[in-house]
């Protein structure tokens, strides 16, 4: 397949990708919205859960400090929200009575907080797996540690897990839709190229 034609494609597709990606404003508020206050609730309890029985896990001493670490991190990510307003609202008095842009609301963001909440995350997809790691060690031996501290720990992997998994699936859908779809451009390229060669030889 020539260089140009490759380049067209992968232009399509981001554009389409582009396209479907953009859902209506006032859906994506509310997801934020929804988001970033069963963060802080989460954070919250793990931080507390965390504190409460840093020295009640005498089987692995990790997983409490593990829970108060990770639920730094999400409340540092769930700041992404209200910092959010903050700066749509000085966006919009700036560029008042047009109607401030992603950009112009980023640009207005107090602190650059989504990068910083982009960093943070990151940082949470790395810290986890050793959390379910730990977890997972002393399975049968959890007798040792406080309940709720164990069970809580277990929840936060399962879920993990369970995020993770979605994730992956979303990704091989995509490459297997991808995939369908040039193969049927490829299967319709060779059916043309029949049919003229067809109509050559019957002219």
């Amino acid at each position: 397949m020539p260089m140009r034609d490759v380049q067209n494609e992968y232009d399509a597709a981001v554009r389409k990708v582009q396209r479907t990606d953009k859902l209506p404003p006032k859906l994506l508020f509310v997801l934020r919205a929804v988001s970033s206050c069963f963060g802080f609730c989460m954070s919250i309890f793990l931080i507390t859960i965390g504190w409460m029985n840093r020295r009640n896990c005498e089987e692995d001493k990790h997983i409490p400090y593990w829970l108060i670490v990770t639920g730094v991190v999400i409340f540092i990510s769930a700041l992404n929200f209200p910092f959010y307003l903050i700066g749509w609202r000085r966006a919009r008095q700036a560029l008042a009575p047009e109607k401030p842009t992603e950009t112009d609301i980023k640009n207005a963001t107090p602190f650059k907080m989504h990068r910083i909440s982009r960093f943070t995350f990151c940082c949470l997809c790395m810290c986890i797996p050793i959390g379910i790691l730990w977890t997972f060690q002393i399975y049968h031996d959890h007798d040792n540690c406080d309940s709720l501290t164990y069970w809580t720990a277990f929840s936060v992997s399962i879920l993990y897990l369970c995020w993770m998994c979605l994730m992956v699936s979303v990704c091989l859908l995509g490459c297997c839709m991808v995939g369908v779809s040039r193969a049927a451009k490829q299967v319709t390229a060779v059916k043309q190229k029949k049919q003229q060669r067809s109509n050559v030889q019957t002219a």
